[in-house]
């Protein structure tokens, strides 16, 4: 059996193009990203602040004597922007209001700020570990000509 089918940490480093879907979920639109997979460096580091943030919540909510009322919160909206701005590697085919829109980190907090629809497409691709594995034929190359199947919907027959 050959094991490296299961290597997700080449294939998220080195990131995977998504197709991004129009608001069918089925047409791609002829933008696509690179995106980081979550067995990267960039989502280890983004993994290790997420946790200082909250421990530090958890030592301040005790040190007040409030640990029952610490709750965990959610990934806010600019903590997702942010981080699918630092997931994304590259992009291609992207215009904004007719012209080129050159991939570098401040575009992609302002795209990401502006379309939640592709931002929630890159985040999901970038936590399904699939999508950063080798083909399971003979060729082995990594998946990266579609899309994540949790961000692929059935549609539904009328």
């Amino acid at each position: 059996m050959n094991l490296s089918r299961f290597d997700t940490r080449t294939g998220s480093e080195e990131g995977q193009w998504l197709d991004i879907l129009d608001w069918d979920w089925e047409t791609k639109i002829g933008f696509r990203v690179k995106v980081l997979g979550p067995d990267s460096s960039e989502a280890a580091k983004i993994a290790d602040e997420e946790e200082k943030q909250f421990q530090a919540k958890l030592a301040e909510a005790y040190a007040r004597g409030k640990k029952k009322d610490l709750v965990e919160e959610g990934l806010s909206v600019d903590r997702a922007i942010e981080k699918a701005a630092r997931l994304t590697s590259d992009w291609d085919g992207a215009e904004w209001d007719g012209k080129p829109l050159v991939f570098n980190k401040e575009n992609a907090i302002m795209l990401y700020t502006k379309c939640s629809h592709i931002r929630t497409q890159v985040l999901s691709y970038h936590s399904a570990k699939a999508n950063f594995t080798k083909r399971e034929s003979s060729n082995s190359a990594p998946l990266s000509d579609s899309v994540s199947r949790s961000t692929t919907r059935v549609k539904k027959e009328h």
